[in-house]
């Protein structure tokens, strides 16, 4: 296949697995029924030369995709549940890029949220954010962050300033602000205690979800970290 291609390396993509596992649950917290899909994917990558017979390498991967909706009520909840002819495209689409993380730097799409409602600044940032306005609102999350008493509001804004950071790429600077929010969502909603007595996450939604994002923020300074070290061997001649 190599010498019909005319190309120095063939790389195939083979024997994909895919396991997913949908939940419907109802989030108190956010009054909300919250539908999510979870699927995770097995592949194996080989590499193949022109002159070689057999593999040259083998690699077992797996990587993870995920969906998340919410609605008022269940029957609205199931509706938006992504149909399992639709999950095999995405997922099937999504196994290809497996093998193309590992080989060359890549983007990645991730989902982000922020906190919308609570106060007056809360609700007047969140117009902001949608008319791309990010020094403004990012100016009226830490307003509220400096003069609120709540550490639940102070939770809020910390998460949000997190994201803002994230968008000028400044991502210590997330990785700051996700940590302190983070630490005050474990005392609002008590996540370590709960977490210890083994209960849901269910019970501890904004611990999680803040948690979860936090992983995403440092994973991704690590990478940058590793393309930098990659880009500095070209010393800027490509």
């Amino acid at each position: 296949m190599c010498r019909k291609l005319d190309v120095d390396l063939l790389i195939s993509l083979e024997n994909l697995q895919i396991k997913a596992v949908k939940t419907v649950k109802f989030m108190p917290d956010w009054n909300v029924f919250l539908v999510t899909t979870d699927a995770r994917v097995f592949t194996n990558v080989k590499a193949y030369l022109p002159k070689r017979n057999g593999a040259m390498a083998s690699l077992v991967l797996n990587d993870s995709i995920f969906w998340e909706e919410g609605a008022s009520t269940e029957t609205s909840a199931m509706a938006q549940l992504i149909k399992d002819e639709e999950l095999i495209r995405q997922t099937s689409d999504f196994g290809g890029t497996i093998p193309v993380n590992k080989l060359t730097p890549s983007w990645k799409t991730s989902q982000r949220f922020y906190y919308s409602n609570g106060s007056v600044n809360m609700r007047d940032a969140a117009v902001y954010v949608r008319e791309q306005e990010w020094e403004k609102a990012f100016e009226l999350w830490q307003k509220e962050y400096q003069q609120s008493k709540s550490k639940k509001v102070k939770m809020r804004t910390a998460l949000n300033s997190a994201l803002y950071y994230e968008m000028q790429d400044s991502i210590p600077q997330a990785v700051e602000w996700a940590t302190i929010a983070q630490n005050l969502a474990d005392e609002v909603e008590k996540a370590t205690t709960k977490m210890k007595e083994k209960k849901s996450i269910y019970t501890f939604p904004n611990y999680f979800s803040i948690s979860v994002y936090l992983s995403d923020l440092s994973e991704r300074m690590s990478n940058i970290a590793k393309l930098n070290m990659q880009m500095d061997r070209f010393k800027d001649d490509f």
